[in-house]
């Protein structure tokens, strides 16, 4: 049997596989699995308003108009794990970005 070196991703992406119609349909979240933190990403330009607790940072999304996004942390783990929020954050937001650009190269 052949061996090999299996590495575990740094980044996840979940969201809800199910649509049901509901608001919770659009909703996305990045997993860091190495500082057991769950951060979601939310679409500014789709809601009127939300208020957000825990830390959290504005995105831009640059398609065919710009997209307001903020990330947030639903879970944060980093101090207990020793990684810095603030990379944390900044490396989800740029794994979801390049998803949401694959994503925008499928529908072409």
């Amino acid at each position: 049997m052949e061996k090999f070196n299996y590495t575990q991703p740094e980044y996840l992406f979940c969201d809800i596989a199910v649509k049901d119609g509901s608001y919770n349909d659009n909703r996305m979240w990045v997993y860091h699995r190495p500082s057991l933190s769950l951060i979601e990403f939310v679409c500014l330009n789709d809601v009127d308003s939300l208020e957000f607790t825990g830390y959290s940072k504005d995105y831009v999304y640059l398609d065919d108009e710009p997209e307001a996004w903020k990330g947030v942390f639903v879970q944060n783990n980093c101090e207990v794990t020793s990684n810095d929020p603030i990379v944390v954050i900044d490396r989800a937001w740029a794994y979801l970005e390049n998803y949401l650009k694959w994503e925008d190269s499928q529908h072409g």
